[in-house]
């Protein structure tokens, strides 16, 4: 390569270095009841600036000590919940993609903050997601009728270090769905409540581990439920469902690995 070529790229690598740093964090500040994130009054960038605007592609969403409603579609960098405090992101018939390179979001980071997904709601986090951080309890998502798609991981409190118990909750209910490239269930519980999940890279055995350790539970973990998984032989991907049955799975008992997978092919 010659020098004209070399110095051609390291401008471009500076630059590109450059409009990532560009990114700016916009903290959620409405006090009162208009909750509504298309208002540019409610919010406030870190940065001494003129103008007000919505957190655009490239910025950081942080929602601490306030709810937030999501009625449209809303695109950010990435979503950070519960960071400085506690936060509530309501999508109620609208929907928030995040598109930040290489940057995580989060439903609760290190204070107790929810996500609730309702209405033909949507979510689609691209990177990794954190329902919760390190030790920190009461970090929950709601999927009502909506739906909720991470394009890479799914955690379940990250760089969780046992025995502390954790309040960590995901709840599934009925007409939602949670699809994840990978699902990571360091502590807490995913309670599948009439709803559906889909893994697209899973184990079979961690799956049915989960489950018999009561970290995957069917509709609240009531009497009479069980959960079955099953692989979509066109997909490839693992759906989780809660179904009847006679002797559902319960906290603290174990069965023999694929226990909870049944024959059937397909939902």
């Amino acid at each position: 390569m010659n020098i004209k070529k070399t110095i051609k790229l390291c401008s471009l690598g500076f630059a590109a270095a450059a409009g990532m740093a560009a990114a700016d964090v916009f903290h959620f500040t409405s006090p009162g009841a208009d909750q509504n994130w298309t208002n540019v009054t409610n919010w406030v960038c870190i940065k001494e600036r003129e103008d007000r605007v919505l957190p655009g592609n490239t910025d950081q969403a942080r929602i601490d000590h306030v709810a937030v409603r999501i009625t449209t579609a809303v695109t950010v960098g990435y979503l950070r919940s519960g960071v400085g405090g506690p936060g509530t992101v309501i999508i109620d018939g609208g929907s928030l993609v995040t598109v930040g390179p290489g940057k995580f979001s989060s439903a609760s980071y290190n204070s107790p903050a929810i996500i609730i997904v309702t209405n033909g709601g949507s979510a689609l986090f691209n990177f990794y997601f954190m329902v919760g951080c390190l030790n920190y309890p009461e970090a929950r998502m709601e999927i009502y009728d909506g739906t909720v798609r991470v394009s890479g991981t799914y955690y379940h409190v990250r760089n969780y270090a046992a025995p502390d118990p954790m309040s960590t909750r995901t709840v599934i209910h009925e007409g939602g769905l949670l699809e994840v490239d990978v699902l990571e269930l360091n502590a807490g519980v995913l309670d599948i409540a009439g709803g559906k999940v889909i893994v697209r890279r899973s184990r079979a055995d961690q799956i049915s581990q989960w489950v018999a350790e009561g970290r995957i539970v069917a509709m609240g973990g009531a009497a009479g439920w069980a959960i079955k998984a099953v692989l979509d032989p066109e997909t490839n991907y693992t759906v989780l469902v809660a179904e009847p049955s006679a002797a559902p799975l319960s906290v603290g008992m174990r069965s023999p690995v694929p226990s909870c997978f049944g024959k059937e092919k397909r939902i």
